[in-house]
Order: structure tokens, then C-alpha cells, then sequence
């Protein structure tokens, strides 16, 4: 009797080790991401400054919860606790300023972007320079 082709093959199954969102859950963050796309289409001013406030409360949230979550396991405490004290902050000063939050958010997140470029290519530069890289002319 043959065997068939692929007997002797190991289980290469995706479904192993992956869990997978129900259906229901894409369906539904499908359905908010094109709310907010037209939200944002139609009133881009009043629907950045509801994200913006969204924004501020699951920072301060975070914070909360960061600082809850020292007393259930200790372990890096420090960090727990300064992630904490940095959500709770900048979650109130979103709250409580969302017009200027509104501006400075994204004002930080380039300026974030523009240092990580700066150390990144300053890293490749020093690399490049030594010798190292990847390809076939190193």
C-alpha cells in the first residue's frame, strides 16, 4: 500500500501557537476605524480633539493601573511606578488642555521621530564608517 506523499512531513498547522481574533472583533474594529475616517473627513478639528481626549484618559488610565499593578507583582517596581507617574501626568494634562494637547501631540511625535532618525543614522553612519554592514560588500 503507498503512502501518501505527505505522510512523513511534520505538522506545519498555522493555527498552532496563533490565536486568532474572532470575527465579530475585526468586523467591529473595521466598522469604528471607518467611523473615525469619516469623522475625521467630515470635522477633522472636532474629531481630533475627541481623539485627543480619548488619547489623555487611556493615558491616565494606564498610569492607574501601571501603579496598581506594582502592589499585585513588584517585580521592576521603578519602572512600573515611573511609566505611572508619567501616564497619570500626561493623562490630566491632556484632559485638561485639549486644544493645546491637540497641537502638541503631534508636534512631539515628530520631534520623536526627528531624534530616533538622528541616533539611528548616526549609529549606521559610525557602523558604515568601521566596516560592518550586511550584503555582499562587506
Amino acid at each position: 500500500m503507498d503512502t501518501p506523499r505527505f505522510a512523513n512531513m511534520p505538522n506545519t498547522n498555522i493555527s498552532q501557537g496563533y490565536t486568532a481574533s474572532p470575527w465579530w472583533m475585526v468586523m467591529m474594529e473595521g466598522v469604528a476605524l471607518v467611523i473615525v475616517g469619516l469623522l475625521l473627513l467630515v470635522s477633522p478639528s472636532t474629531t481630533t480633539l475627541v481623539l485627543v481626549r480619548i488619547l489623555g484618559w487611556f493615558w491616565l488610565i494606564g498610569g492607574i493601573l501601571s501603579i496598581v499593578s506594582i502592589f499585585i507583582d513588584n517585580t521592576q517596581w521603578g519602572w512600573k511606578l515611573a511609566i505611572g507617574v508619567l501616564g497619570l501626568l500626561a493623562g490630566l494634562v491632556v484632559i485638561q488642555h485639549p486644544l493645546w494637547s491637540a497641537i502638541m501631540i503631534p508636534t512631539l511625535i515628530v520631534i520623536c521621530l526627528a531624534v530616533q532618525a538622528l541616533i539611528v543614522g548616526a549609529i549606521e553612519l559610525i557602523q558604515g564608517f568601521s566596516g560592518g554592514g550586511v550584503g555582499p560588500f562587506c
